[in-house]
């Protein structure tokens, strides 16, 4: 583009990273005020960009909980641990399925981790004895010799 004479503009980018790592690229800026003869300027800037893409500070002990072998009609219980690998506090909310609301409570579903320590959430599964039939999507297809296994993601 080009500029006005004793003028400024804002460049605007965005930095949206896939992986963790460091990443840089170098822009170059070309200024000319288009004369000919001993009235031509031309020069190139040369600005190097950097960013670092770090690792979520919040992660759950495990990725998997097996509640084991639940039985309809009975209440289950798991403790989920968060864990803060920053040294600030950091705000969680859990996200619950609506679909099967009364049959899974989570407790606290918003909470403050302080910084490198742990929040225990804890979970509440007391399955209804129409379950599988009303949600079908959970029916584990891994275990098809058991008739009344699930999982829920």
């Amino acid at each position: 583009g080009e500029f006005k004479a004793h003028g400024m503009t804002k460049l605007s980018f965005q930095f949206k990273p896939t992986v963790v790592g460091s990443f840089s690229t170098t822009l170059r800026l070309h200024c000319g005020n288009g004369a000919a003869g001993d009235a031509k300027f031309e020069k190139t800037y040369e600005v190097v960009v950097r960013g670092t893409c770090v690792d979520v500070p919040i992660y759950v002990e495990k990725e998997e909980y097996d509640l084991k072998t639940c039985i309809f009609g009975h209440i289950f219980r798991e403790n989920v641990v968060v864990h803060n690998r920053r040294s600030v506090p950091m705000k969680i909310t859990v996200e619950k399925p609506k679909h099967i609301e009364g049959q899974l409570q989570i407790n606290p579903t918003l909470a403050y981790v302080q910084g490198n320590k742990e929040q225990v959430i804890q979970v509440k599964f007391s399955p209804k004895d129409d379950f599988l039939d009303r949600h079908q999507q959970y029916r584990d297809a891994s275990r098809k010799g058991i008739t009344g296994a699930f999982r829920i993601p």
